[in-house]
This record gives structure tokens, C-alpha cells and sequence, in this order.
């Protein structure tokens, strides 16, 4: 079967004469309503049985469990197995005030497959997880009594004989959705709700946007099919259009014709424009009479919006345009993900995430790879959110893989789909499929067929597009996964969209629990990315893999299926959220994707100061706004400066110009000017543009000590500083056995050569007895050796009086491989007792939030006490991520208490001026000094947490089309450094 089913998904009443509340919500969390029967049933009919009622007594009395619903049935601690059917089961109160009405039960999203008894009676199946289905309850729903509803749910995917397959062949659906999710996410998954709708009601209410030539008037048309008894025999609509104030804008009535349908189109002058800048949302009012009488009244909202693209309207064909203007979409793909109901997420849920992107200055978001919930969409109705709305078909004849889905699997929830978001402003492109072979099934070629027929009015898409052999293509926008961010990304013939780029790092997961700082380059290198999309023609945009992290915290009992990337408990397909992690909190990335993604483009860096005025060059990135309507605050120094001080150009989209700034005062003594933007309330960036940069280079050695005291002895080399600071070299191990200061050892080993990349495999040996001697103003100590064969080494330290150990170090002829390398640097061992680190460094951004790890100045706890008290595994924390010390995505159970810290703690600081390592015991502190051109870090490994000063440094790991800094470099063979440590007291701010 490759035929697209017809779907009716009747609107719920605002208005139901003689009803209260024509639609009641039987969600429950609570456990009170819903009950689950953990074991499958037995004595349920076939589901191909022509009769499929239950029998009398085909439900056991003893057995059930409470269940929240929604949500899935594994994250609440039911290890449910595939193609098994489940039973859920509640009671369901009718309104005495329902009488006369059709009575729907209406499910928002059941994975996979579902039936539906009411008191007994079938009244409905369905599959398909993720879309909106009714099942008529009017027979036994009796007004002012109850009855008892039961859902059977089953997760089909595989072999395992079940109801779905009895025989044992292997069924999928389309989504591939459990495999995808590691997990079985099978259940109801989304609203329930019990919905009173009157004997002929309107069944299909379809609504349209165009413009005229000139984008300022409007056409507004409007298609209301009815179903009932008699549809249309005496029946018209009255359509009342209010505007977003309330005022009435437009009033109309149409009869309806004798199949009950009614079709009009309606001037509507200069109206306020939908777009994500300015989601202005206007209310239709349809009431339904019928002899005069009102049957009910419906309502939807619209947005004035017309998409062009293929060249419609004089456009150019490699662009998309929205109301005339062209837009770039600087996006992020999205999954439903509850630390509590796993793929089940709340209305609340849904709108806070959709805020967080806008907070993030993300205007597009990409459904992969099934429909979101209605909520999703309302809020980006209101908020101003373009969408890409996929329908569930992922990873379907691609890689090898068969599929197991029948044509008209993928196909009734397309046409679901498209019904139930058609008039959604916020829908601006179909999808296809995800990661698909377009030719292995029918099932794509109908739902092209579909959406050409029933929405012209969107661009369609589908991934992946080489797998096509037929033309005219069937998509109008190009999709590409994971094109090199510094690459080619536009189309010359249509427009490309990058709907998964950049991914976020989330694979390599020894560098993850080594190094959290790979975050924060990635959102560095993003910038760039996204300068080059918005610059090249034919780039329509990008969505970032992914917005949420996909990790689901599933109960002791229950475990992760199908495929493993975590290595902890906690099974998922990776911690790959550019904005949120599994519990709704913001991750590092987010503030840089903010920042990549600012539609007000400055460069804090790139200004010139002339005439006691600032002017500093900028893009106004917006699709829909003109710079004049944001708000600004420049302050100098501090303090806020008058309006008639700035000289804001009134810049249209995509324009560029520059800012001017009064500088207050004396403007040579102005150290810097502050610019934060807002637009409707909401800050969208803000920048420091510092006038007098400090760029001060290393500090001078010794700092005007007296030489240092050198004691030599047959064991040891023993050089004693003016600031207390004592080093004790071993001459038998050639090594650095102790850096004291206060009376105690803080440096218990080194130095030796780090290397992230490749094993050294031997201990290191000296082939050189060290030797020391005063020269001027310092000590310096030499030590050669190697660890064996491989990397022959020498170090010179030079010591000088105020503390500081200068380490030049060199490695030659050394038949190490650079390109396997990601750091390379020196490593010292430190006493157990480190409690935090703090550091300055040259960061990109002048200013972090609170907090960041990527902050230019900080101090950073290795302990976060709540967080060690909660333990592995805490499903609620209550604490910010970069205080995370357990993962249990990323970590087993006891992997190594002494490895536990903060992300905050062990994230490698690039370009330090300062880092310094603090104590729990004294005030000694172990500090690495350095021009910026160098990056330190704690690493907690063997008995003993270490210091890494690395020289050169990159994360090859990232991979995906990412940024990954520049290689590792040997010359010859050889490559050398040189690492500023200083022993002493804690400097005081």
C-alpha cells in the first residue's frame, strides 16, 4: 500500500452550547488514575482478528501497578521488551453536560502501536508514536456515568515474537525510534484528553497567507469541511478575524454546500506580519450554525505569513524568503527529552526550551526526527521560532540497514502530520525522512505526491538527497550533514540547508572526562562557522546537532537496548546539547552559540577610536528587524551614557554601518565602552570593547630577588629561593623529587613530557647524571634522559629567586607520529591535597556569564559539596553543570574516586596568562606562568592529581565538520617548549 490515508483531526470547541468544558485532559502523573499491567496478558484477541473486543474476563482483577501518564513505561521502571503488548488501563468520568455529543478520546502521541478498548469494545488502533489520533467513544460513553478505557501499547521493533508479529518476523517503525533512543521508549507518550464535539461539527478547518506584489495587503482564505449527520443541510460558518490586540479586523459568512463544505477568501489590509522577529498572531473565530442556531464555535490562530522559494515571485532560486525578505536560519535540531518521562516531555517543558533557544539567538529549529508535541509548536506561534517539521521515518535503507516498516506505516503519520500543523505560521519546510534511501521504499514518493497535493505553499526537504535517482527532484531545499564548517556551503541552483553542522562534541568520551573544555572550543570555532554560512549565497542556514543532551536517566531495572555509546548507567545516544542537558540545565556551549549566532555582528576587537568618538563597524544579521528598533546601553566604565552619546545607524536586515560612541570626559583615560542590545525586552548580546588592552607579556624572572641558594650533595641538587621556595632534584632518577613551600612538599614529581595521544609505554630513566650551576641571576639545573628509545629528551630549569622554575625542554630525533597527538606540553605531579585552581587568561570574549567555564578570570572548587553528597546518579540536581562531578552518561559506577571533580575544576584554560593551583592544607600555591600563548590544566590521574602546561594543543576528536584547531607540529622530528612554574604563597586580589 502506498496510498496517503485521509485524515480529520476536528479542532476542540471553544464554544459547545450546553458544555462547560468541551475537552477534559486525562493526563496523570500522579499515579491515582492510570494503572499498568506489567506482564503481558493473555487471552487478548489477534490484532488482524476480524472482532478484536475483549472477552469477558480477558482482564486479570490482580496484577496492576500504578502508572504516570504520560510518559514512557521504561524511565518509570518497567523493562517492557519489544512487540510485547502492554495494558493501561483507567476510568473515565463522562460530564452529564456531554449528552447529544460525539465523544472522542484523543491521543497527542502512543509509541508505537496502539489499541484502544472502551468498556470492552475496540474503538481504535493505531501506529505510529508521535502524531494526533481520535478514537469515537459516543457508544458507551455515557453522559453522567463512566467507563473504563484500556490502551495496549506495544514497541515493535525486531524479532521477538509478540502481538504484532507472532510469528517471529522482524517488524520496525519507521522512526526507528527505541533504537535510536538506546532504549525502549514505549508508552503514552503524550496528552490524552476526552473531547465533546456536537452531531455535525467541523471536521477540517484549513487556513492560508498570501501578499500582494507590494508585501503590505493580504489575502486570507479559509477551507471548513463538516462531518456529521446532514454535514451541511442548513449549515453556514461566520468567520470573525481579530487582531492582536482583539480588534475586530474582519467579518464574513459562507454557506456551507451540500458535502458541508465552505470555502472564502477575505481582503484583510496592511495586516501585522508574522515572522520569527515579530510573531504577530491574529485569532479566526469560525462558529458553525446551523437554522440559525450556533452549533459551536472554533478557533485558531494565524499568522500573516507567504514563504517563497524556486524563484516564485522573482526570487532568487537558491534562496528562501519569508513575506518577501530573505532569511537565514540559525538553527538547532531538537529531541523530546525528560530526565523523568524520558521521550515525554510537558507543555511548560516545551515552552522554556523554545526560550532558551531564543535566549540563545536560535530562530529555527529542526523536528528531528519525528513531529514535536502541539505544545512545541504553540510556543513557536508565540515566540517567534521557524520550524522544519519532520515526520518519523529515520536511518530508513541507508548503512546497510533494511526496512522493516510497511509503506503505509510511514504514511498515516505524515498525513497526520501535515493536517494537524498545517496552519501553523511557525511551519515553514516539510521534511521527508531522515538519513534515508528515497528509492528503497514507496513510502517517500507518497508522501511527496501528498504534501505537493494538499500544501504547496511549503518547501519540502529530505535527507538524504544522494540517495534520489528521479527527477524533477523531490525536494526544493538541498539538505547536507556535517559539511566542513570552513567549507563550500551554498547551492548555486537551490538552497542548502545544513540541517545537522557542528556537531557538538559527545563521542570521544576519555577526552570528554578528561578535558570539558572541548565545549568550549567548539562554541568558539562556531563563529566562524557561522560567518560563513551567512556570508555565501545559497546557504540557507544551520542546525546545530543537537539542542538537548539525548541521555535518559532510566531507573535501577531497566537498561539501555539496541546500541551503547555511554559507558555509564545512563544509556542514551550521546551528551550532544548545544543549549540543555538532560535536566533542563544550560550548558557551556549555549552562551556560544548566543554569541556565534548574535544577529547584531561587533567585534569586540575591531574598533578605532578618532576624535573623542568610538566607532566601531557592525552587521545587522536580523531577517525581519531594522537596527532602529532595538534598544542599546553604552556604558563608559561603568557608567551608563546619555542617549545624544550614541549614534545608532538605522541599519536594514543584513545591512551593515558603524557605531558611534561619545566618549566621555577625557577619552584617553576611558579604559571601556560596554554596549549591551535588547529587542522586546530581551537582552540579544552585549559587548566590552576594551580601549586600553592589557597586553603584557610574560613577567620578568625573579623579579629583582637575590640569587638563589645551591646545595649540592650526592643524592640530591637542593636549590633554596629568597621567597621560601625550595627545589630538590634526585640525581640517581634525574628528576624534580619535590617543590616546597611552608614547610611542604607541593610538587611531588616531574617534570615530565605530556603527551595526550601516545603511550611514552616506559618509565623515564636519565642517561645523563644532572648537573646544576649559578648563571647570574638564577640556578640552572639540567636533566637528559628519555623514556627508552622513543622520546630522548632534555630539560633545563632555570631557577631564579623569586620562586620561578623556567623549564625549556626539547625532544629529538623522536619517531612519535604528531598527527596522533592533541596536547603537548610538560606535567608535574602535586600533593593530593589540591582543592581549587583560578587563572587569567586571553579569552575570546571579553565578558562570560557567572560561572562559565570558559571565563576569562575564575577560580574553580575541585569539590561541589552538593553535588559530592547526591552522589553517582543524581536524577534532580539541583546544582549548575559546570559543578557536575559525576556522569553518569560518560562514568561507571566508581570509576575512580580520585578522579572525581568539578567539569568546572578540570577544564583545560587556553591561552593562561596565570593559572595557579591552590591547596586545602596552607597557603602554598604551585602557579604556571606564561605570554598567553600556552594552556594548563588539573588532570586527576594515578595517585597523585597533576599540572599540564601544554605547549601545543587541539582536539582532532571533534571531527564532524568542526574547527579543530591547528595540528600538533614537529620540525624533523623534534619539537621543544618551555613551561613557567612559580612555588609561593596564594597571591591576594
Amino acid at each position: 500500500m502506498s496510498t496517503v490515508p485521509v485524515v480529520r483531526i476536528p479542532p476542540v470547541p471553544a464554544l459547545l452550547p450546553g458544555t462547560a468544558r468541551p475537552e477534559l485532559c486525562l493526563n496523570d502523573r500522579s499515579g491515582a488514575a492510570w494503572e499498568l499491567l506489567p506482564a503481558p496478558a493473555e487471552g487478548l484477541p489477534a490484532v488482524d482478528a476480524a472482532c478484536q473486543d475483549l472477552p469477558e474476563g480477558a482482564l486479570p482483577r490482580e496484577g496492576w501497578v500504578p502508572l504516570a501518564v504520560p510518559g514512557e513505561l521504561a524511565m518509570q521502571g518497567f523493562d517492557i521488551e519489544n512487540n510485547v503488548e502492554y495494558l493501561c488501563r483507567r476510568r473515565v468520568e463522562v460530564p452529564a453536560d456531554f449528552a447529544g455529543a460525539r465523544v472522542l478520546v484523543r491521543f497527542d502521541g502512543v509509541y508505537s502501536n496502539a489499541r484502544v478498548w472502551a468498556d470492552g469494545r475496540l474503538v481504535g488502533a493505531h501506529v505510529g508514536g508521535f502524531t494526533t489520533w481520535d478514537c469515537d467513544v459516543t457508544d458507551v460513553a455515557r453522559p453522567g456515568s463512566s467507563f473504563e478505557l484500556v490502551v495496549g501499547v506495544a514497541d515493535v521493533e525486531g524479532d521477538n515474537p509478540g502481538a504484532h508479529n507472532p510469528d517471529g518476523s522482524h517488524r520496525g517503525d519507521p522512526s526507528w525510534a527505541s533504537y535510536y533512543a538506546h532504549h525502549n521508549i514505549g508508552g503514552i507518550l503524550r496528552d490524552v484528553t476526552l473531547v465533546a464535539l456536537p452531531a455535525t461539527h467541523v471536521a477540517r478547518l484549513h487556513v492560508s497567507t498570501t501578499f500582494d506584489d507590494a508585501w503590505e495587503d493580504a489575502t486570507l482564505g479559509v477551507e471548513v469541511e463538516l462531518a456529521g449527520e446532514g454535514a451541511g443541510e442548513g449549515a453556514a460558518v461566520l468567520l470573525d478575524l481579530l487582531d492582536p490586540a482583539g480588534e475586530k479586523v474582519l467579518e464574513e459568512r459562507a454557506a456551507c454546500d451540500g458535502r458541508g463544505r465552505a470555502s472564502l477568501r477575505a481582503d484583510v489590509a496592511a495586516p501585522a506580519k508574522w515572522d520569527a522577529e515579530h510573531p504577530n498572531l491574529y485569532r479566526l473565530e469560525v462558529t458553525l450554525e446551523r437554522e440559525g442556531e450556533v452549533v459551536e464555535v472554533v478557533r485558531e490562530r494565524v499568522g500573516f505569513r507567504e514563504i517563497s522559494f524556486g524563484g516564485a515571485r522573482g526570487s532568487e532560486p537558491n534562496r528562501v524568503y519569508v513575506n518577501g525578505r530573505e532569511v537565514k536560519l540559525r538553527g538547532t535540531c531538537r529531541h523530546d527529552v525528560s530526565d523523568a518521562y524520558g521521550r515525554s516531555t510537558t507543555r511548560d517543558e516545551d515552552r522554556a526550551e523554545i526560550e532558551a533557544y531564543r535566549a540563545a539567538n536560535v530562530n529555527h529549529v529542526r523536528t528531528s526526527h519525528y513531529p514535536p508535541s502541539r505544545h512545541l509548536l504553540e510556543a513557536c506561534d508565540e515566540l517567534g521560532m521557524y520550524v522544519e517539521e519532520e515526520t518519523a521515518a529515520c536511518f530508513q535503507g541507508t548503512g546497510g540497514k533494511h526496512i522493516h516498516a510497511r509503506p503505509e506505516d510511514f504514511l498515516g503519520t505524515f498525513a497526520e502530520m501535515i493536517e494537524r500543523d498545517r496552519n501553523r505560521p511557525c511551519v515553514i519546510i516539510w521534511s521527508l525522512g531522515n538519513e534515508s534511501a528515497f528509492e528503497r521504499t514507496p513510502a517517500f514518493a507518497a508522501e511527496l505526491a501528498h504534501a505537493r497535493t494538499v500544501d504547496p505553499s511549503r518547501p519540502l526537504i529530505f535527507s538524504y538527497p544522494y540517495t534520489v535517482e528521479r527527477m524533477p527532484l523531490p525536494y526544493d531545499i538541498v539538505s547536507r550533514h556535517y559539511e566542513s564548517v570552513d567549507g563550500i556551503l551554498g547551492g548555486a541552483h537551490l538552497p542548502v540547508l545544513h540541517d545537522e553542522f557542528a556537531h557538538v562534541p559527545c563521542y570521544d568520551i576519555d577526552e570528554l572526562k578528561r578535558d570539558p573544555n572541548v565545549r568550549s572550543f567548539w562554541g568558539h570555532g562556531l563563529r566562524a562557522a557561522w560567518d560563513n554560512v551567512f556570508g555565501t549565497s545559497g546557504a540557507l542556514g544551520v542546525d546545530l546537532w543537537s539542542g538537548v543532551d539525548d541521555v535518559f536517566p532510566l531507573p535501577e531495572g531497566t537498561g539501555g537496548r539496541w546500541q551503547r555509546h555511554s559507558r555509564g548507567t545512563w544509556p542514551g545516544y550521546g551528551e550532544w546539547g548545544a543549549i540543555l542537558d538532560c535536566h533542563r540545565r544550560e550548558k557551556p556551549e549555549a552562551f556560544l552559540v548566543r554569541k556565534a549566532f548574535s544577529p547584531v555582528r561587533m567585534d569586540e576587537k575591531d574598533f578605532v577610536v578618532s576624535g573623542g568618538r568610538l566607532l566601531v563597524p557592525l552587521t545587522n544579521r536580523f531577517d525581519h528587524t531594522w537596527l532602529s528598533e532595538l534598544g542599546l546601553v553604552a556604558r563608559a566604565d561603568g557608567r551608563e551614557l546619555p542617549a545624544a552619546y550614541v549614534r545608532v545607524p538605522d541599519l536594514a536586515p543584513h545591512a551593515s554601518g558603524v557605531l558611534e560612541v561619545a566618549l566621555p570626559g577625557d577619552a584617553g583615560e576611558v579604559r571601556e565602552v560596554s554596549l549591551a542590545w535588547t529587542l522586546a525586552g530581551r537582552e540579544v548580546d552585549s559587548f566590552v570593547i576594551r580601549l586600553r588592552p592589557d597586553v603584557a607579556g610574560l613577567p620578568a624572572a625573579g623579579a629583582g630577588a637575590p640569587t638563589p641558594e645551591l646545595e649540592l650533595t650526592p643524592a640530591e641538587i637542593k636549590v633554596s629561593c629568597a621567597n621560601g621556595a625550595t627545589f630538590r632534584f634526585s640525581r640517581r632518577t634525574g628528576t624534580l623529587e619535590a617543590a616546597e613551600w611552608g614547610g611542604r612538599a607541593v610538587v611531588v614529581g616531574g617534570p615530565r613530557l605530556h603527551l595526550t595521544g601516545a603511550e611514552l609505554f616506559r618509565p623515564w630513566s636519565p642517561t645523563l647524571t644532572p648537573w646544576a650551576a649559578v648563571e647570574g641571576d638564577h640556578v640552572t639545573v639540567a636533566l637528559q634522559g628519555g623514556y627508552g628509545t622513543r622520546v630522548p629528551l632534555q630539560f633545563f630549569c632555570r631557577i631564579y629567586g623569586d620562586g620561578r622554575m623556567d623549564v625549556e625542554w626539547q625532544t629529538r630525533d623522536t619517531n612519535l607520529s604528531a598527527s596522533a597527538l592533541s596536547e603537548v606540553g610538560l606535567s608535574f605531579e602535586l600533593a593530593d591535597d589540591v582543592c581549587a585552581v583560578s587563572w587569567e587568561r586571553d579569552a575570546p570574549y571579553a565578558r562570560y556569564p557567572e560561572g562559565h567555564i570558559a571565563r576569562g578570570r575564575g577560580t574553580a572548587r575541585r569539590v561541589c559539596p552538593e553535588a559530592l553528597e547526591a552522589g553517582y546518579g543524581a536524577r534532580h540536581p539541583g546544582w549548575a553543570w559546570a559543578d557536575d562531578m559525576f556522569d553518569a552518561y560518560l562514568s561507571e559506577p566508581g570509576d575512580g574516586a580520585w578522579r572525581v571533580a568539578t567539569s568546572d575544576f578540570k577544564a583545560l584554560r587556553e591561552h593562561v596568562r596565570r593559572y595557579d593551583v591552590h591547596f586545602s592544607a596552607g597557603d602554598a600555591c604551585v602557579s604556571a606562568l606564561s605570554d598567553g600563548r600556552d594552556a594548563a590544566r588539573v588532570e586527576l590521574i594515578g595517585a597523585h592529581p597533576q599540572l599540564v602546561v601544554d605547549n601545543q594543543w587541539w582536539y582532532p576528536q571533534l571531527a564532524w565538520g568542526n574547527d579543530c584547531g591547528r595540528p600538533v607540529q614537529f620540525v624533523e622530528g623534534t619539537t621543544r617548549g618551555e613551561v613557567c612554574l612559580q612555588v609561593g604563597p596564594a597571591a591576594r586580589d
